[in-house]
């Protein structure tokens, strides 16, 4: 998307399933299990070969942790982002929740990138979702958030992804700062890493860097492999150019190798 300007679903899968064989640190059951679709169905294309292999009964949170970049790359057009972030879920997440929770994020991230203004995140992420009974479920998780409710728990249905949306939401309506949101996510326990992710990703898009500690940052332009990493990870996953990666996607311009 930084290179291109739009997202191709058959680019993504090909992306995600190098991410796969680059052994990283961790990875959800439902992610895996679609990721290996092209070894068992070779003839597919590998975006096929995911959908196929995809579970249809999970509800776990693995594709709105990473649809973040589609709301940056759809910037200012949260419909169209909506419609990329459903194409992202099918490969890996294809229950109708995760759909209409990818779509109502993404959503939120385009308007808020696009307008600097809560209100309208919020008003996107409402006005994208369908009229079937998944998307009356999810439109009742951001109700729920945005009348201040946080989840009612963080442990036992870990991995959930209506518990980070709802979380992410609650968040946002409440006015917090992404950095502080981050915190006080992970202090509530559970999936922390991905609640993290989804709550920092959603209220970032209207903080900006801003909101986020300079130690924080600093760490992120410094993190790379060196001779006594204990698991070094390929130089293509190292996330010391994430400024660079988010302003190309903002502009369209393809980000210097």
């Amino acid at each position: 998307m930084a290179s291109g300007g739009t997202y191709n679903c058959e680019a993504a899968a090909v992306a995600y399933v190098d991410w796969l064989y680059s052994s990283p640190f961790d990875m959800g059951g439902t992610t895996r299990q679609a990721l290996t679709g092209p070894l068992r169905y070779p003839e597919l294309s590998a975006s096929d070969a995911c959908s196929k292999a995809a579970s249809l009964t999970s509800q776990a949170n693995g594709a709105l942790m990473r649809v973040a970049p589609i709301g940056i790359a759809a910037h200012a057009a949260p419909t169209l982002a909506a419609s990329w972030a459903r194409q992202d879920a099918v490969l890996t997440h294809p229950h109708p929740v995760c759909l209409e929770a990818n779509a109502a994020y993404a959503a939120a991230i385009a308007a808020g990138i696009g307008s600097g203004r809560r209100q309208d995140m919020i008003e996107a992420a409402l006005g994208v979702l369908g009229n079937g009974k998944s998307a009356q479920t999810v439109r009742g998780c951001l109700e729920a958030a945005l009348e201040g409710h946080l989840p009612e728990e963080y442990q036992q249905q870990m991995g959930w992804v209506l518990i980070a949306l709802q979380n992410a939401f609650y968040h946002l309506g409440a006015g917090d700062k992404a950095g502080h949101a981050i915190v006080e996510t992970i202090r509530r326990g559970g999936d922390t890493d991905t609640n993290a992710c989804i709550v920092g990703a959603l209220v970032g898009a209207v903080d900006g860097l801003e909101g986020l500690e300079n130690a924080w940052l600093q760490k992120l332009q410094s993190c790379r492999s060196h001779n006594e990493s204990v698991k070094p990870r390929p130089i293509r996953f190292w996330p010391d150019d994430i400024f660079i990666l988010a302003k190309a996607l903002v502009t369209g311009s393809t980000p210097p190798s």
